[in-house]
């Protein structure tokens, strides 16, 4: 009899947790598609929704504040990556003066851009800037980004790696800054008046 019981109790503890996760995957992929609901450009949603989906710290975000956390984090990881790859390009590149020139103001947009999302990063973690945290994330996504691409677009440059890293950037600023408007939105104090 006792071992029906345990049974019947590892049953019901497995069904319960299945049950909660379904529930937590479930309001996460609702927040990953308002993540990826954007009205201010060309945008490719399915890709954004693929590259959240497959990033294993976004996907698993449990809340608002670790998923805008976690998409800051992996723009950060992402970019630095990038900046890499330039950075080695440029080694590369020395024979040409426009590709070689192009290259370094995407290397410094670059730096711009990991700084950008380090600054909102600790504006969202430890002081709950979050208007702050979206103007740097806004200004990343959209200035900063556009600055790379168009000095690779001056020169007729064709860089399909840099072109779709910068693809990148604007996904995991722009996602991050519409879930960061969010808390943004829910650490608003209360209107007493309409």
């Amino acid at each position: 009899m006792a071992p029906s019981i345990s049974i019947s109790i590892l049953v019901t503890l497995f069904i319960a947790s299945f049950f909660h996760f379904s529930l937590i995957s479930n309001a996460n992929d609702e927040l990953l598609t308002e993540a990826c609901i954007n009205g201010m450009e060309v945008w490719d949603y399915k890709l954004c929704l693929q590259v959240l989906q497959n990033d294993f710290r976004i996907s698993s975000a449990s809340d608002v504040f670790t998923l805008a956390t976690s998409i800051i984090e992996s723009g950060i990881f992402n970019a630095t990556n990038t900046r890499a790859f330039i950075q080695k390009s440029i080694e590369n590149e020395l024979r040409d003066a426009a590709y070689y020139g192009s290259l370094e103001d995407c290397n410094d947009v670059y730096n711009s851009i990991i700084g950008s999302f380090q600054s909102a990063l600790v504006e969202v973690k430890d002081h709950k800037e979050y208007n702050a945290a979206t103007y740097d994330l806004l200004l990343l996504s959209t200035d900063y980004v556009n600055s790379c691409q168009n000095a690779l677009d001056s020169q007729e440059m064709q860089n399909s790696t840099i072109s779709a890293e910068n693809k990148f950037v604007k996904i995991f600023g722009l996602a991050a800054l519409k879930i960061v408007s969010r808390l943004d939105q829910n650490s608003a104090p209360p209107r007493m008046f309409d």
